[in-house]
């Protein structure tokens, strides 16, 4: 199952090829605005 990097929320717990991994934070940047 793959995870669309919009559907990713701080605190939600991703599993890949058999790891545990805690989403501490997230940052939205749009291209072109630096």
């Amino acid at each position: 199952m793959a995870v669309i990097a919009n559907d990713l929320k701080r605190g939600m717990a991703v599993k890949k090829d058999g790891d545990i991994f805690i989403v501490l934070g997230t940052v939205h940047r749009t291209p072109g605005n630096k």
